[in-house]
């Protein structure tokens, strides 16, 4: 299956960062921009096979570059909030600039080859059954 999504990457001071704007939540960062196109492609293939596997409905691609950029800039000229202005602060944060290098490119994964080509780990098993207490004495 290949799918094909507009990606927004922002460069930060140590690395790039980027998501998805038709996959709420899909996300990734990276230590340069050829590493983190990798892990973006990566992150797309796990979270189209997420939802493949929960029987849920993939998300379209509908997002043109264009709209995401416009989008991008809303988001970056809205105001922080008081509260998280304060929290920063609190935290000895930088307010964030508003000059930050943004990428807008158009990225085709095809999940099933990245998925070849991931070591997945599964998570634990959970097991259900009454709890034996064991105590030194």
């Amino acid at each position: 299956m290949k799918v094909e999504y507009v990606v927004v990457y922002e460069r930060g001071e140590e690395n790039y960062c980027g998501y998805v704007p038709d996959l709420p939540g899909c996300t990734s960062a990276g230590d340069d921009l050829e590493d983190m196109r990798r892990m973006m492609r990566e992150a797309i293939a796990l979270y189209v096979d997420t939802m493949r596997g929960s029987g849920s409905t993939v998300p379209s691609a509908t997002s043109t570059v264009a709209e995401a950029m416009v989008e991008h800039a809303r988001i970056l000229s809205e105001p922080l909030g008081k509260e998280v202005e304060a929290l920063m602060a609190e935290q000895g944060m930088d307010m964030p600039t508003p000059a930050i290098e943004t990428i807008f490119s158009v990225i085709e994964v095809d999940v099933d080859e990245e998925l070849d080509g991931l070591e997945i780990i599964e998570a634990p098993r959970v097991v259900e059954g009454p709890v034996e207490r064991i105590t030194s004495g």
